[in-house]
């Protein structure tokens, strides 16, 4: 997935005395002067941020069904989260300006009368965004899902993601429930070019690399390598230690590759194609 390039904008932002809000001159005395340049200051690069687009102010969470704060929420200062014990204070807590909201809802087992209680909760109030982060799933609750994209419903081992599945959704992108869970994976594995007759289609040169796991789930896993070898459709051979101890090898195709700039390190989506 790539990112959108954007230009820098040219700043128009030269700011007079005059152009300062007049709470700023409140009690301004000759001594002041250089926190009123400097008020004025922040107040014209704010202005210039929330004009061009880089600007957005703090993100109301409120969370249920936890004794605590997530760490990985507490951790995001461009979100202000609150902790609901009662899911029925959550109308009250809502109310008041229309910015964006998002509402964390943690349960075991996705219920019918969840769906229908939060259902009604999103749609009766402005700006409402439902997140659920549960840790099984029906069939029938899988189906209803997948054909309705009121909700965003993320398993319990994805939990870290949480703020970048919150900003991904504030920054207008789809987000699907994943079919299977995601498990860590502490081991590392061993990745080369497929042995099935396609892997001989992979282009360019692909040596054996060890690799660390993101996640794994029984059709797929995310994982990082040190170098860019493998591209988009590649196949590939993944042999692991699952953690009875197995020795696990499963062919696979790379669904999506991207670089991380930051780790120096190639992230794969690997879709595998026979059972691990």
């Amino acid at each position: 997935m790539g990112s959108a390039s954007t230009t820098a904008p040219t700043s128009h932002f030269n700011l007079t005395l005059l152009e300062i809000p007049r709470h700023l001159f409140k009690d301004f005395q000759p001594q002041n002067s250089l926190k009123l340049f400097w008020a004025g200051r922040l107040f014209a690069l704010e202005t210039e941020k929330q004009l061009t687009g880089g600007f957005r102010m703090n993100t109301q969470v409120f969370i249920t069904g936890q004794s605590r704060i997530p760490m990985t929420l507490k951790k995001d200062p461009t979100l202000t989260c609150t902790l609901i014990e009662n899911p029925y204070d959550l109308r009250s807590a809502l109310g008041g300006d229309e910015n964006d909201k998002i509402v964390v809802v943690f349960l075991p087992f996705l219920e019918v009368r969840h769906f229908d209680l939060y259902s009604f909760l999103q749609k009766s109030i402005k700006n409402v965004k439902i997140f659920f982060v549960v840790n099984e799933l029906s069939s029938n609750m899988k189906i209803r899902l997948k054909h309705n994209n009121d909700f965003v419903v993320l398993w319990k081992t994805e939990e870290n993601n949480l703020p970048k599945d919150i900003h991904a959704y504030l920054d207008g992108r789809q987000l699907e429930l994943r079919q299977d869970k995601r498990e860590t994976q502490d081991t590392r594995a061993m990745l080369s070019p497929s042995m099935l007759p396609l892997g001989v289609e992979n282009r360019g040169f692909q040596p054996i690399l060890g690799g660390s796991f993101e996640n794994i789930s029984l059709n797929g896993s995310c994982l990082k390598i040190k170098a860019p070898f493998y591209t988009k459709k590649d196949f590939i051979n993944l042999t692991y230690q699952n953690k009875q101890g197995e020795y696990v090898s499963v062919e696979g195709q790379v669904r999506w590759s991207k670089w991380n700039e930051t780790e120096q390190s190639q992230e794969l989506g690997v879709q595998f194609l026979t059972q691990a």
